[in-house]
C-alpha cells in the first residue's frame, strides 16, 4: 500500500525533474536561508542578553517640573596667568586647548612661523580648520604676549 506523501513524491519527480546543477542551486537557497535564519535568530538572543535591565519604576516617566532643565555647569574660566600665551606657545600647551589637536596644533606654529606673532584673537581665524565657533570656544582659554 502506497502512502499519499510517497505517491505526491513520486508525481513531483516525474514532472519536476531537476538537472543536478539545478539540484545544487536549490540547496544552496536551501541552506542559505536556513543559516540565515539561524544567525539572526541568535543575534536577537545575543542582543536581548546584553541589554541593560530597565531601571526601578522609582522616578516618574514624565518630569514633573516647571520652566526649563536645570544648566549643565559651564567650565570655569581660567585665570589669565594660566591661559596659553598664542605666541609663545609649544605644541603641548596648545595641546592643552579645548578643541585643538595635534593637528591643528601643528597648523598653528607653522602660521605664527610663516606670518609672525598674533596680534588680536581673531588673527587665528586665518588658521585653516579654525572657525568662528572654534575662536569663540578658545578666546577664555588663551592670551597674546608679546613674543
Amino acid at each position: 500500500m502506497e502512502l499519499p506523501a510517497q505517491r505526491l513524491l513520486q508525481i513531483l519527480r516525474s514532472h519536476l525533474t531537476l538537472t543536478p546543477r539545478e539540484r545544487r542551486v536549490v540547496w544552496f537557497v536551501v541552506g542559505s536561508l536556513a543559516a540565515g535564519l539561524v544567525v539572526r535568530e541568535a543575534g536577537f538572543r545575543w542582543h536581548r542578553a546584553r541589554l541593560p535591565s530597565p531601571p526601578p519604576e522609582t522616578a516618574p516617566a514624565v518630569s514633573t517640573l516647571q520652566g526649563p532643565p536645570p544648566a549643565s555647569p559651564a567650565r570655569e574660566t581660567p585665570a589669565p596667568e594660566s591661559r596659553v600665551d598664542l605666541n609663545r606657545a609649544t605644541f603641548e600647551d596648545l595641546l592643552r586647548l579645548p578643541g585643538i589637536g595635534p593637528k591643528r596644533a601643528r597648523q598653528i606654529l607653522r602660521y605664527r612661523q610663516s606670518h609672525g606673532p598674533f596680534r588680536r584673537p581673531e588673527d587665528l581665524l586665518a588658521v585653516p580648520g579654525i572657525g568662528p565657533k572654534t575662536l569663540e570656544r578658545l578666546r577664555s582659554y588663551i592670551r597674546l604676549g608679546s613674543p
